[in-house]
């Protein structure tokens, strides 16, 4: 795992700067962030913050996540590719590609490959709800996504000022210059590649994969056979859908292997991240040393127990089938124990959300 500590270190140093900045902030006694007192109710004032906090770290393990995937890829596929080498048959008999290991190999590969794009979907999704709340964003923190961001950089400003504090005040000029230079570092070179790699993620989420195919091939008779995955330049599309607006295959797949898109996508998510939350701590400070600069707004958390994150009455598969333990050690780390802490969710101060959450009037 250290080398995948490594891959992303840059951006783990300004999130660990910035959860820092932010978790010096908490106050035990009130529950959440200090200075956000009286902003909004105090209970919602607790949950949000502690779920603000679980994003920053969210970032940097699925970061993490990506690295490793990354790195899962690139073997496996160096794994097929030693193997097809060796097999003499694959241009006489192209079958010999189906067969039960090639096929173990290819699971490995994509299972990689989804996972990896998964992991950089849910750390953009994450750095866009640390941004909204430390910007302040008029919008749910939990269901937040980059639309809201792309509203505030580049819709008019009747859509903008749904999210977005009042016009020429120094809260909307704070807010203007964060989310300018976020977006803009989000879509710089190459162009194109954010809106990629999240149509990549919802490709392989919720709808039936592109075709990805594997081609072999030797640029001369004496050399090594070369194996390449190229994926679809345009994911949002199905592949029937594709087809029918392509005129040539270079249309249809990007002009690379698969393994050198991957590496491109993670080291802009990392560059982009250290960068935002450097921006982010910069906002962070601001707010911290004029807490009337900029009001948390109530949007950002409009009930204590939302109906629509309702309990959903699954009790698993086999029922109650674990023993009864008697004496159990629950590992959590220290970051973990200061966040229950200051959200009142210790053992010592759980009667607190028993008495608000039975007593709720939502």
């Amino acid at each position: 795992m250290t080398a995948e500590i490594d891959r992303v270190k840059p951006a783990l140093t300004s999130l660990r700067t910035l959860y820092k900045e932010m978790e010096a902030d908490l106050n035990d006694a009130r529950g959440g962030f200090g200075w956000w007192y009286g902003h909004f109710d105090q209970a919602r004032v607790t949950f949000a913050s502690d779920y603000l906090l679980q994003t920053v770290t969210q970032i940097a393990d699925t970061l993490g996540e990506a690295a490793q995937h990354e790195r899962e890829f690139n073997e496996a596929w160096y794994a097929q590719t030693m193997h097809l080498r060796q097999d003499s048959r694959i241009f006489a008999y192209p079958s010999s590609l189906t067969s039960d290991s090639v096929r173990k190999r290819t699971l490995r590969i994509n299972k990689a490959l989804a996972g990896f794009f998964c992991a950089c979907g849910s750390s953009l999704d994450f750095l866009a709800a640390c941004t909204i709340g430390v910007l302040g964003l008029r919008t749910d923190l939990v269901t937040a996504s980059w639309s809201t961001m792309t509203t505030a950089k580049g819709g008019n400003e009747k859509a903008k000022r749904r999210v977005l504090a009042t016009q020429d005040t120094p809260a909307r000029q704070l807010q203007d210059d964060a989310v300018s230079s976020i977006y803009d570092t989000l879509h710089g070179e190459p162009d194109g590649w954010l809106t990629w790699t999240l149509d990549m993620r919802n490709m392989m989420v919720h709808r039936p994969r592109r075709i990805q195919p594997h081609k072999i091939y030797r640029r001369h008779k004496r050399d090594e056979f070369q194996l390449v995955m190229q994926l679809p330049r345009n994911p949002q599309l199905t592949d029937a859908e594709a087809l029918a607006m392509s005129d040539r295959d270079a249309d249809l797949l990007l002009g690379e292997h698969a393994g050198t898109t991957l590496d491109g996508v993670l080291s802009s998510l990392i560059r982009a991240t250290s960068k935002t939350a450097d921006v982010l701590r910069d906002a962070w400070l601001a707010r911290r040393n004029d807490p009337t600069l900029l009001r948390q707004p109530e949007e950002q958390w409009q009930k204590v127990y939302p109906e629509r994150r309702d309990l959903s009455h699954f009790s698993g598969f086999g029922g109650d089938s674990l023993p009864q333990i008697n004496q159990e050690a629950i590992v959590k780390p220290a970051l973990v124990n200061r966040r229950l802490r200051a959200a009142r969710l210790t053992d010592a101060d759980r009667s607190y959300w028993v008495k608000n959450l039975l007593t709720r009037d939502e």
